[in-house]
C-alpha cells in the first residue's frame, strides 16, 4: 500500500500542474520533501494569450475536462465573484495496482488575470467531530506573466497529506507520477485557450 499513498499525494499534487504539452514548452519542474510536507515548484511557458489562460485556469466548472485526474471539479459558493470562491476537487491517483480518491474543498483568491491562489479549507457545514479532512495542509498558486507572444506560468504548491508516505518511496513516485500526467493537461489547457476543442489521445 506504499505505492498507493504516494499515488495518492501525486492527485493531491497535481492540479493542472504546468509541465510540457506538443506546443507548451517545459521550463523546469522540482519537488522536495520535509518531513511529510511536499513542496513543488515548475515554470512552463503556453502558447496562448494571458487572460485565456487564466479563464481556463480558473474555470472549477469545467476543470475536470482537462484531465483524467479529477473525476468532478465544481464551484461550491461565489461562482460570480471575481475575488473569492468556493470549489470541490475528486480526484482519483493510482500508481502499479494500488488507487485512492481524494476529495477536498479550495477556497480561491483570485486577482485576474495574472493570481489564482488555493487555500484547501474544511467542508462546509464540518464540525469538530467530522471526519479527518483530505489534506492536513495545502496551498498553491498560479502566477501568470505574458511572454513574447504566449504566456509564462509558475505553479507552486506546499501540501501535506493526512496519510503516511514513506520517505524513500513517497518522492520518486510522486515526481514520476507528476510528470507522467500533466503534459497532456497543460496541453489541453492551451487548446482551451486558444478555442480549440480539447482532445484526448
Amino acid at each position: 500500500m506504499r505505492t498507493g499513498a504516494a499515488g495518492a499525494a501525486a492527485c493531491l499534487l497535481l492540479p493542472l500542474m504546468p509541465l510540457a504539452g506538443v506546443a507548451a514548452e517545459m521550463l523546469s519542474l522540482k519537488v522536495d520533501r520535509e518531513g511529510q510536507r511536499y513542496f513543488v515548484e515548475s515554470h512552463a511557458r503556453i502558447e496562448a494569450p494571458l487572460e485565456a489562460v487564466y479563464d481556463v485556469l480558473s474555470d472549477y466548472e469545467h476543470l475536470h475536462e482537462l484531465t483524467s485526474v479529477f473525476e468532478e471539479t465544481r464551484v461550491v459558493e461565489g461562482a460570480d465573484d471575481e475575488q473569492q470562491r468556493l470549489v470541490y476537487l475528486r480526484a482519483r491517483g493510482c500508481v502499479l495496482f494500488f488507487c485512492r480518491t481524494i476529495e477536498r474543498y479550495d477556497r480561491l483568491q483570485l486577482e485576474r488575470p495574472r493570481d489564482i491562489l488555493a487555500l484547501a479549507v474544511a467542508p462546509p457545514g464540518a464540525t469538530d467531530d467530522a471526519e479527518p479532512a483530505p489534506v492536513a495542509y495545502s496551498r498553491s498558486r498560479w502566477q501568470l506573466s505574458e511572454e513574447d507572444d504566449g504566456t509564462h506560468v509558475l505553479y507552486s504548491m506546499e501540501m501535506e497529506p493526512p496519510f503516511w508516505v514513506p520517505p524513500l518511496v513517497g518522492p520518486w513516485a510522486v515526481k514520476r507520477k507528476l510528470a507522467s500526467g500533466a503534459g497532456d493537461a497543460v496541453q489541453r489547457v492551451e487548446q482551451r485557450a486558444l478555442g480549440h476543442p480539447v482532445t484526448f489521445d
